[in-house]
């Protein structure tokens, strides 16, 4: 008998069977998750296959759907960290990673200016960067697609698509702008008189 490490908490134990690596049943079953998580990582197209093989054999079964609704929000109610966790993950992996969406945002952006100013997505991740990220109506601190372009003078009353006139704003703080120039805003804001 051997005195091993357990692979998933670290403990010291005593080796009872020839292949065990865990310490107890417990972190065998955590053991076996991490296990099957890598084998999706690494397999996703053939897990995938199987997984619409099973839902097709089974979803004429309405008995088998009915459990599955039931056990997902049964999980759902007994582990809500979990949950909102593996959410906040995939969007996180999704922002970093898709950039697609920001870049349709741009050409959207663009082909609403003239044809001759465009907006360069390197200069504005710049820009950003160099305000923290933050919003600059509220002082939030947002990831980068969730922060909109705003142009400090609006494009309809003459404004540029120059760095120089566009700030980030929050989608509340940009839909409360509107197309108000920031002089304006602050006028109205403060009652003075033009």
């Amino acid at each position: 008998m051997k005195s091993l490490n357990c692979k998933i908490c670290l403990k010291s134990f005593v080796q009872n069977r020839q292949n065990q690596i865990t310490c107890s049943g417990e972190c065998s079953i955590e053991n076996g998750r991490r296990l099957r998580k890598e084998w999706v990582v690494k397999n996703r197209r053939r897990y995938n296959a199987l997984a619409r093989k099973y839902y097709k054999k089974n979803s004429e079964n309405k008995e088998f759907l009915k459990n599955a609704r039931e056990r997902y929000y049964a999980y759902k109610e007994l582990y809500p960290e979990r949950i909102r966790e593996t959410n906040n993950r995939a969007t996180k992996r999704y922002q970093a990673k898709d950039t697609t969406k920001l870049k349709r945002r741009f050409y959207a952006h663009n082909r609403r200016l003239d044809k001759k100013t465009f907006l360069d997505i390197e200069k504005w991740i710049a820009l950003v960067r160099s305000l923290d990220y933050r919003c600059q109506g509220c002082m939030k601190k947002l990831d980068l697609g969730k922060l909109e372009i705003d142009h400090i003078k609006p494009i309809s009353k003459g404004g540029t698509a120059e760095i120089d006139n566009l700030q980030p704003l929050c989608r509340s703080c940009n839909a409360k702008k509107g197309n108000k120039f920031v002089a304006e805003q602050m006028i109205e804001q403060y009652q003075c008189p033009k």
